[in-house]
């Protein structure tokens, strides 16, 4: 649509808005790649960022579940030493109950 010099000013006028139309198409189209070249990039950030605290609460939960093991095996260990002191009491004061009934002596107390 060339202008010429005959135009009138409705054509001229609608050859103005025509070439606006087109230009702000193009800066739209514009805009729309670059915001989704923004958006593309913000998702892949967002993507390395969720791998990157998966990772972390995989890491965390292996520590947790080994704390828990341990704290475990400590409750385990515990009932298990305080059995034995309960046994070592009982036969001490077995060995007491002999002796006193042995000797007639009360037993010393240390």
């Amino acid at each position: 649509m060339a202008g010429g010099i005959h135009d009138t000013p409705d054509e001229v006028w609608d050859r103005i808005q025509q070439h606006a139309v087109e230009q702000s198409g193009l800066d739209m189209d514009s805009q729309l790649r670059d915001r989704s070249v923004s958006l593309r990039d913000g998702t892949q950030h967002l993507r390395e960022e969720n791998e990157n605290l998966v990772h972390e609460i995989d890491i965390k939960d292996r520590q947790a579940m080994r704390l828990r093991n341990d704290k475990n095996a400590a409750a385990n260990k515990a009932a298990m030493l305080e059995s034995v002191v309960l046994q070592l009491q009982e036969e001490n004061s077995a060995r007491l109950r002999v002796n006193h009934t042995h000797t007639g002596r009360p037993p010393k107390l240390l």
